[in-house]
């Protein structure tokens, strides 16, 4: 892989006010006229940044991607990062909210895969089950559970609903930076990547707060989204997204389950297994797994 290959292509925004949405686009050198253009999807507490720059400094997922012919759509969410919103505006936001974001982006690039990490995998799902045939296939990775397989009991309190979640060190070290592999040694720089967002998007994926919350992910056509393939790449250890509800929500979604302890003899990861120590042997399956549904679509 040669990164030289990729090339930032440019910058905008898409999506309604006031939840309007920051896009990056980066394309190779020699991009596959063939391919379907990626839209890689972050989860809660970070940004674009984490498909772009790994901790230590290396090139991430999207980078990678460009340079192999494909042309990658980075996102900020509404509301987090580079997109932003006004304060009062934040806690409303929902993730109906964010998938129309991407549904908006999707409109401007054509169908498109998704590749959604943590709650990035729920807003996927979101824009499939709009079955408008934007969404051609999904890589969901550790994936938020969802209320259609269960939510799981956590031992987390409900965010305050009027003000924006902040990360803290201590639970980042405990259940995002707790895998073997995670760069301990970038921990610093990780940490400094981490940004504010929404209390009701929080509280949705975790299953807590008020009823309307938890219901917010819950995917009312889940016929539009058991038609597509669907990857649910998972880790055992995962302290964010337990593995009993990542099997529940991948069987209600019909989705193809994958652990990467079992299924993929790839050990020792944790919740942000994509920008862990040795990733690239993830990325190279999921990228085989894109390929095959080119050539099978």
């Amino acid at each position: 892989m040669n990164t030289a290959d990729s090339r930032f292509v440019r910058e905008f925004f898409v999506g309604p006010d006031p939840y309007r949405m920051y896009v990056q686009e980066w394309a190779g050198l020699d991009d596959a006229a063939d391919r379907p253009p990626l839209v890689l999807i972050h989860g809660g507490s970070h940004s674009g940044v984490m498909w772009t720059t790994e901790p230590g400094g290396a090139p991430g997922w999207a980078r990678r991607l460009a340079a192999r012919g494909w042309r990658c759509f980075v996102v900020d969410w509404p509301g987090s990062g580079r997109s932003g919103c006004a304060p009062d505006d934040l806690p409303d936001l929902t993730i109906g909210h964010v998938a129309a974001a991407h549904a908006a982006l999707v409109q401007e690039t054509g169908p498109a895969f998704l590749i959604g990490h943590s709650i990035g995998a729920a807003v996927a799902y979101k824009v499939a089950e709009a079955d408008t045939g934007a969404v051609l296939a999904i890589a969901a990775l550790a994936s938020a559970p969802l209320p259609n397989g269960g939510t799981a009991v956590q031992t987390v309190p409900a965010a305050d609903p009027d003000r924006p979640v902040r990360s803290n060190r201590a639970v980042v070290e405990q259940r995002l930076a707790s895998g073997d592999r995670f760069p301990k040694d970038a921990l610093d720089s990780y940490f400094a990547s981490l940004v504010p967002y929404g209390p009701r998007l929080r509280n949705g994926a975790l299953g807590v707060g008020r009823p309307d919350e938890k219901d917010d992910f819950r995917i009312h056509n889940v016929d539009a989204v058991a038609r597509l393939p669907v990857l649910f790449v998972t880790v055992d250890d995962d302290r964010v997204s337990p593995a009993s509800a990542s099997v529940r929500t991948a069987e209600a979604l019909g989705a193809h389950f994958v652990s990467l302890d079992r299924d993929w003899g790839l050990p020792g990861f944790g919740h942000m297994f994509p920008i862990e120590t040795g990733n690239g042997d993830i990325l190279d399956r999921v990228e085989a797994w894109l390929l095959a549904q080119v050539r099978d679509g």
